[in-house]
């Protein structure tokens, strides 16, 4: 985890503490010298702007940490804030996407295969209709490039379909190690865009290889008909490398 983005906060609350510290030490230095028999009155007053300028430091910083947030989750902000999902819900959606799980495990090449379910229930391999040929095809697994940052997950695939097109995934991992993702494809494929989601629970094997399980659903393209299908079913992800 990224311990860089703490220090904005630390900073912060520092400066609340050091402004108050300095306020209680000026507001000491002001009483001993108001029981002097003759105070210096130049002095008192230096006193007095240095303890009310210490005090808005300090309310300063306690603006900052106490109602920036509240202020960005009612009118949101763009500022230094470029990528990711909840960007335009403002800084506390954002922040709260990428800071989940830790994601770094997850780099590198997978190797994913996409199951349904046969008439009698039993697992199997994705089946697609196969144009050229006028039949059904065991959709093979494909190979996933995986790029991670905090806990966001990005991932890359050629369609062993349409092995000239792309399709991608992106979202994040909770820390209880869910992968959530959503996935999308270009317009150029047939029916359109190939979009849909992947929930996936990470776990070692007792080979000590990283394997991720769960289930997916989306629209899978048209069926010999040209009827549009949504299709569901589980998934297994094998690291490769």
């Amino acid at each position: 985890m990224n311990t860089l983005k703490y220090i904005p906060d630390i900073l912060s609350y520092g400066l609340i503490g050091f402004a108050f510290l300095l306020s209680f030490l000026t507001y000491r230095l002001l009483k001993a010298e108001q029981k002097k028999d003759q105070p210096h009155e130049a002095l008192l007053k230096s006193i007095n702007k240095y303890i009310l300028f210490c005090v808005f430091l300090a309310f300063g910083g306690l603006i900052s940490e106490v109602l920036g947030p509240a202020v960005e989750l009612w009118i949101g902000t763009e500022s230094e804030i470029s990528t990711g999902a909840g960007v335009a819900l403002g800084r506390q959606a954002h922040q709260s996407f990428v800071n989940g799980g830790d994601a770094t495990q997850l780099d590198g090449r997978w190797r994913a295969t996409w199951y349904t379910l046969d008439d009698s229930a039993k697992r199997k391999q994705w089946e697609y209709f196969d144009d050229e040929l006028g039949e059904m095809k065991t959709y093979p697994p494909d190979v996933i490039i995986v790029k991670t940052h905090d806990s966001v997950v990005s991932c890359t695939s050629i369609n062993s379909r349409f092995q000239n097109l792309p399709y991608w995934l992106e979202g994040r991992v909770s820390n209880k190690d869910y992968l959530t993702l959503m996935y999308w494809s270009p317009l150029e494929l047939r029916g359109g865009n190939l979009v849909g989601i992947v929930i996936l629970r990470l776990r070692e094997r007792r080979d000590k290889k990283l394997i991720m399980e769960g289930l997916w659903q989306g629209y899978t393209g048209e069926d010999e008909d040209g009827v549009g299908v949504v299709t569901y079913g589980e998934t297994e992800w094998l690291k490769l490398d």
